[in-house]
């Protein structure tokens, strides 16, 4: 009785649940029903609910009955995992009301928090781990500007790919590619980006490395140029990401 109350404020508090599965806690799902109970819960409030997996499992193992907002496999890669974890999370957060927004202004280019936060953005790179730092370091300036940010880091082509970038991509508002000579002959990018045009999304180019080029032949709202200055060309790509948001 008091772990079922405990559940129930819980519910109360939270707008989602984060179920951890292992192997002994996914035979508590099958066979003891405290999970089920606590499942049942969520899913009757209509709370989000993700599902982590932090050892492998097949696909035949999941309780895929379950109405989640997304499978996160911790067991292969975990900083990997955990970071598609926070993004998801991230992208399903309820906007905070303005009093509970960050509204310093600062000099750098991602100081501000614009008011709502920002719906999110997908990033798409060439899967190379030069593209790696770089990727990282937008995704920190862009979320202090307000901006939920995805990526996708896992080892691209497998259909659970596919399908989380196809996700991620109709989740987002707009799409920014990172481009570099890597990017250039990226098989695995160019799908994302062709997907992106299919579903009428803007694409925005962040070139990261090499000469400066049309990548792809793809059309772009805005393409800067890191190379010449990062605050600067971070100005300005925050500046029409906002204006493109606003205006769709």
């Amino acid at each position: 009785d008091q772990w079922e109350q405990e559940i129930q404020n819980a519910l109360h508090l939270s707008w989602a649940g984060l179920l951890v599965i292992s192997r002994d806690a996914l035979q508590s799902l099958q066979c003891k029903g405290e999970h089920q109970f606590f499942l049942r819960k969520y899913q009757r409030k209509e709370k989000d609910l993700f599902i982590a997996l932090i050892e492998p499992f097949s696909m035949d193992e999941l309780p895929y009955s379950l109405s989640v907002v997304q499978f996160i496999d911790l067991s292969v890669d975990f900083k990997s995992g955990l970071h598609k974890l926070l993004n998801a999370i991230k992208a399903k957060a309820p906007i905070l009301p303005p009093q509970l927004q960050d509204t310093h202004h600062g000099k750098s280019p991602g100081s501000r928090i614009p008011s709502p936060i920002m719906p999110p953005i997908f990033i798409s790179h060439s899967y190379n781990v030069a593209d790696e730092e770089i990727v990282y370091q937008l995704q920190g300036t862009l979320q202090t500007a307000g901006f939920q940010v995805e990526f996708y880091g896992d080892e691209p082509g497998s259909v659970r790919w596919r399908m989380e970038v196809a996700e991620a991509i109709d989740r987002a508002k707009c799409v920014i590619v990172i481009i570099s000579p890597e990017a250039k002959t990226s098989e695995w990018l160019q799908h994302e980006l062709f997907y992106a045009e299919a579903r009428h999304k803007g694409v925005f180019g962040v070139h990261v490395r090499g000469e400066m080029a049309t990548l792809f032949g793809f059309n772009l709202v805005l393409q800067v140029n890191i190379q010449s200055g990062y605050d600067a060309a971070l100005r300005r790509l925050i500046a029409a990401l906002e204006r493109y948001v606003r205006g769709r």
